[in-house]
């Protein structure tokens, strides 16, 4: 990459597959030189959306075994993660979304799809995955 100056301070010459790229070089002459609009940025991200294998609310007894409601979706690459709301009630693998019931009550189980250059993070929580543990 060259840089040179110019009257309206540093341009950019980029060589892109033999298309020279002048940047920010304003021409000089006549009152200000606008040498044009800057060349537009990348896209903004896309948002996206997961849901729960079953949109719940799951009903579970207390004492019954481990469980997986996975999530899915979303276009992005990010990971998908997952929170208990209320950890003394149920447990979750924040990796697998495997979901323990350590005592009777409800818990609100969040499924995240971390954000990635091209898509925005995607949650899906509150009813959708919910643990009723009856004692």
């Amino acid at each position: 990459m060259r840089f040179s100056r110019g009257l309206n301070g540093l341009c950019v010459l980029a060589p892109t597959a033999a298309l020279l790229l002048l940047a920010g070089c304003g021409g000089g002459g006549g009152g200000g030189g606008g040498g044009g609009s800057p060349p537009p940025g990348p896209p903004a991200p896309a948002p996206q959306t997961i849901a729960f294998s079953n949109p719940g609310p799951v009903a579970v007894t207390y004492g019954d075994g481990s469980f997986t409601n996975a999530a899915a979706g979303g276009a992005g690459t990010g990971a998908i993660s997952y929170a208990s709301g209320t950890p003394g009630v149920a447990t979750v693998d924040a990796s697998t979304g495997v979901v323990t019931i350590l005592a009777a009550g409800s818990s609100t189980i969040t499924a995240t799809k971390a954000a990635d250059p091209t898509h925005l993070a995607g949650a899906e929580s509150d009813a959708a995955d919910r643990e009723t543990a009856w004692p």
